[in-house]
């Protein structure tokens, strides 16, 4: 007897017994045990590969956490670009309204504010609103019926384009008013046809802007808007509904008149939309930074921190025995570590001469952020100031003529002196500090910050004529530093979590590749393996044709 141990899974061991006088042999599992031995590194590296790809996804939701905070610091940071005006919330600008009556002043009116208008208080009067002319024309008792007339004429608005409507006599009301409405779009009149009662119908003819007056003139045939009860005998309006009027409103007692209800250019930044007169009422419109849209903003920072701050725990957990949890991916991970580090060192550090504490944002025990909305209120509205001074991008210059358009990249604050140079003709030619001329590119009037520099990032503007010297501070905030140091981790591009999962990607297809081979020469060892024992077989089924021949003939002789 002959005995073969084996495994067909590299951890349970099996035995085969079979008879030295017989190839009875279960050769597909011994040759699956070789194959099984030779795939050994492959299935290694597919476990390396399932650990990788965790990895990654763990890298992923990191990397999305700290967009998120990216986000929340955009917000706040107060960007210079002036593509991010209207994102900026220190540059939301939004209404306050009060009504002298007692009534909500949403009752009269709508005002929408523009991002960086000026701020003021004014007061406002609004003694009529717009009125869109609308008259109607004779009633009929069925409004599919035809009508029988047949002309043309013109319709439009005055001061406007005017088309040519076009009846036929088999045409009903409802076929005129669909005519009307095909030219709608040219005249700026539309017309319906409304159901008085069961066996009433009336058409009519609105002017889609307020104060202008419907205007219409027959052309041939029969006079068609005299026939529906339009106009009478003179050419005048028969039934007017509702007059056109104009607008009247007045701001610090200034009267002005618009022929529509939605007023923007009365205050530069500011459009009214009117809805009620105020009838002799007064309405204080106060025209303030949105505190509301920064408070969102402050509390969007607080929800986004402590998102990060509950994935950085899940990741640092331990067992019992003190290794790492099985949720803790990321356990001792450099990435996790070095961003952790980073927002400890931002929310420690005070920017302007304030803290976060200042602002009713403190850490609890177990490390995320708590907001007091009542002292962030309080700060709000007596030290906005101070909320921008901590959170913004702040620069302040001894020239007028210098502004910034794009903030610098380098953390910190810093102060320093532009030289600048015009030419003859009032050109900026040279820009310097401390006598260098190559910290700054000149294109214009721009003066732009040189690549690999303190400056690189920054992009100043100068409206100016003459050749002077200006003192430039600029104080990045929290947020701003927030911005810029969650880019070198979140970008999608070139950040270096994104550059960690290229990494793994890269080694994942590798392996991947390691794997095909191995399986390849596995199944080649295998097609060798099975040619082997059937090569084998054939040999045992011979020599056992040739023993038997042998043993008939043995018997035989012995007969004889």
């Amino acid at each position: 007897m002959v005995s073969v141990t084996y495994s067909t899974d590299g951890t349970t061991m099996q035995t085969y017994t079979y008879s030295a006088s017989s190839l009875d042999m279960d050769t597909d599992a011994l040759i699956d045990a070789a194959v099984y031995a030779k795939m050994q590194p492959a299935y290694n590296l597919e476990t390396k590969i399932t650990t990788a790809e965790t990895k990654i996804t763990s890298y992923t939701e990191l990397q999305s956490l700290l967009t998120d905070l990216q986000d929340a610091g955009d917000a706040l940071r107060n960007s210079s670009a002036i593509s991010d005006i209207d994102s900026n919330v220190f540059l939301a600008r939004t209404a306050y309204l009060t009504s002298s009556d007692g009534v909500d002043a949403g009752n009269y009116l709508d005002v929408t504010v523009d991002s960086d208008t000026e701020t003021g208080n004014y007061s406002l009067v609004i003694d009529q609103i717009a009125e869109a002319h609308k008259i109607s024309g004779s009633s009929v008792s069925d409004s599919s019926a035809e009508m029988g007339y047949t002309g043309s004429f013109t319709l439009g608005l005055d001061d406007g384009d005017s088309a040519t409507i076009s009846v036929t006599s088999d045409m009903s009301l409802d076929e005129i008013a669909t005519a009307i409405n095909a030219e709608a779009d040219t005249t700026g009149v539309k017309a319906s046809v409304v159901q008085v009662d069961s066996s009433t119908y009336t058409m009519v003819l609105t002017a889609q802007d307020t104060g202008k007056e419907i205007e219409t003139s027959s052309t041939s045939g029969t006079d068609i808007m005299n026939s529906l009860g339009f106009t009478d005998s003179s050419g005048d309006f028969s039934n007017v509904l509702n007059e056109a009027q104009d607008a009247i409103i007045e701001v610090d007692g200034l009267t002005i008149t618009r022929d529509s209800n939605e007023i923007d250019d009365v205050l530069d930044g500011v459009t009214f939309n009117l809805y009620a007169a105020t009838a002799g009422a007064t309405v204080d419109v106060e025209i303030a930074e949105n505190v509301s849209d920064i408070k969102t903003a402050i509390s969007d920072f607080v929800d986004a921190y402590n998102a990060f701050r509950e994935f950085v725990a899940t990741n640092q957990a331990t067992s019992t025995d003190g290794s790492a949890s099985d949720d803790a991916v990321l356990f001792g991970d450099y990435y996790l570590r070095s961003a952790n580090s980073t927002m400890s060192s931002l929310l420690s550090t005070g920017h302007g001469g304030y803290s976060l504490r200042d602002f009713g944002i403190t850490l609890n025990s177990s490390n995320e952020l708590e907001l007091d909305e009542d002292t962030l209120n309080e700060a709000l509205l007596n030290n906005l100031d101070g909320v921008q001074s901590f959170f913004a991008f702040e620069m302040t210059s001894s020239s007028d003529d210098l502004g910034i358009i794009a903030s610098p990249l380098a953390s910190g604050d810093t102060t320093f002196t532009l030289d600048l140079t015009v030419d003859s003709n009032g050109d900026l030619s040279t820009a310097s500090v401390g006598g260098d001329s190559s910290l700054f590119t000149v294109k214009g009037s721009r003066i732009v910050g040189a690549e690999g520099t303190i400056y690189e990032g920054m992009t100043l503007v100068y409206t100016g004529d003459t050749t002077q010297s200006i003192t430039v501070t600029l104080s990045q905030g929290m947020a701003d530093q927030l911005y810029h140091q969650m880019d070198n981790y979140a970008d999608s591009s070139d950040g270096s979590l994104a550059d960690a999962i290229s990494t793994l990607d890269d080694q994942i297809d590798s392996w991947g590749d390691d794997i095909d081979n191995i399986t390849t020469r596995a199944e080649k060892y295998r097609t060798t393996l099975e040619a082997k024992y059937t090569a084998m077989q054939t040999a045992y089924e011979t020599a056992q044709i040739l023993l038997d021949q042998l043993e008939a003939n043995s018997n035989a002789s012995n007969d004889d």
